[in-house]
């Protein structure tokens, strides 16, 4: 569970868990700026900032307020609002756990929304969007017809507002999560660079997520290992930029010495088996340069397999020199396992934790396996070949292949090792 400053636990979800973004779309205050504004483009060093932001959430989930103003302001949005959901074994009859962060907002116009959630033009494709796929109103509609519609002159022309975004961060059985933002009249439309931007972040958000849920809630703003590591019931350890172990919570040292999932062999922390190994140190090894936004997608859900088929997913987020995480370990990496059945991410999540591939890149990565063409996946996706193209470059880069049956093979060789070794767990589907 993931504490948050401030919980709504009104919003009736149907039984569907992607219906919640039905109920969840536009939540915060327009602040108008006096005269129009362009986003500005984002300089690395405020791009690590952000990223910091982002991270000191896992360990202090009452700083998202902070990072999504920053987003928020950046971008010259009127508002950016992050929407979690978990739903539990047993859920709906079981209700689910929920919480809604972001930047200020006017809450009288909720009541207003709910009943105008029909009319919104295209919002099923907006909410269905593929994980780290910004959708915008205006991406499939023009905006003289938007301005035309029962939606916009009861909700949005009141408002002052223009154009608005969805983005989805986490999408798994168990569990949704979801930025959305809209821009004002005194502004640009979103644009492409904006949605870059926000998909870009969407990985480091994700981590944070997931990270914290981990932790669980029982935790003190003060972190410190005695008080708080060893009371968790999942196993953390802190480890350098060579997997040397500094600590290892209670329940990661039952793990080591059970010989489950991990050694620490010569005193470094590694996989005792199957594909997730070789992610793993290259996952640490970023975590700990001393700039978050250096791990980028890696090491967000690394599958992990141990002695009879016992499986475990491994997130590994970066300690930086934040004021908040330091106190753990400054620049060091705090890798969380969990062995909870329900914690399984989907394929694009592993194929990216194991190999750095962008959520794009690991769509056609998996779709050039299964056989599928260009133009198939083109069509699928929306997007041109010559997109397809760049990120089949990428994905090339980053894997070491060559050409597309190359590429092919390397997903289908994880395929096979992943369905061989972790049978329960996350696998990528077959061609």
């Amino acid at each position: 569970m993931i504490c948050a400053p401030r919980a709504n636990r009104s919003v009736a979800v149907p039984h569907d868990p992607y219906g919640v973004y039905e109920t969840l779309f536009f939540r915060g205050k327009v602040i108008f700026g006096l005269e129009k504004r362009r986003s500005p483009d984002m300089d690395e060093d405020f791009y690590d900032t952000i990223i910091s932001a982002i991270y000191d959430c896992a360990v202090d989930p009452t700083g998202w307020e902070t990072a999504l103003t920053l987003i928020r302001d950046q971008l010259a949005l009127s508002y950016l609002l992050l929407h979690f959901f978990r739903f539990p074994p047993g859920y709906p009859s079981v209700p689910q756990e929920d919480f809604v962060v972001g930047t200020e907002w006017d809450r009288d116009w909720i009541a207003r929304l709910e009943p105008l959630l029909p009319s919104v033009p295209h919002f099923d494709r907006m909410r269905r969007a593929a994980i780290d796929t910004p959708a915008t109103q205006l991406q499939f509609i023009s905006e003289e017809a938007f301005r035309q519609s029962d939606f916009y002159r009861s909700w949005v022309a009141p408002q002052k507002l223009r154009d608005n975004c969805l983005t989805n961060v986490v999408a798994r059985d168990n569990m949704v999560a979801m930025l959305s933002a809209a821009s004002g009249m005194e502004r640009d439309v979103i644009s492409e660079r904006d949605t870059r931007l926000l998909a870009r972040l969407s990985p480091h958000i994700r981590r944070a997520l997931l990270v914290s849920d981990l932790l669980d809630e029982t935790r003190h703003q003060s972190m410190m290992q005695s008080r708080l590591l060893d009371g968790l019931s999942v196993a953390l350890f802190l480890v350098g930029q060579t997997q040397l172990v500094s600590y290892a919570n209670a329940a990661g040292q039952a793990m080591l010495s059970e010989g489950r999932l991990v050694s620490a062999r010569h005193g470094k922390l590694a996989a005792r088996a199957g594909v997730g190994g070789p992610a793993l140190a290259a996952s640490i090894e970023r975590a700990c340069t001393g700039r978050d936004a250096d791990i980028g997608v890696w090491g967000n859900g690394i599958p992990l397999t141990g002695p009879e088929d016992e499986q475990g997913i491994a997130y590994v987020l970066p300690l930086g020199r934040s004021d908040k995480r330091h106190m753990l370990g400054n620049g060091m990496a705090a890798v969380a396992i969990t062995t909870r059945g329900d914690a399984c991410p989907p394929e694009t999540e592993v194929l990216m934790a194991l190999t750095g591939l962008t959520a794009a890149e690991a769509r056609v990565a998996i779709a050039v396996a299964s056989g599928k063409s260009l133009d198939m996946v083109a069509a699928e996706n929306s997007v041109t070949t010559a997109t397809l193209r760049q990120q089949l470059k990428s994905a090339y880069d980053k894997t070491g292949a060559r050409s597309q049956p190359a590429l092919g093979a390397y997903v289908n060789t994880l395929r096979v090792q992943l369905q061989s070794t972790d049978r329960r767990g996350p696998a990528l589907p077959r061609p």
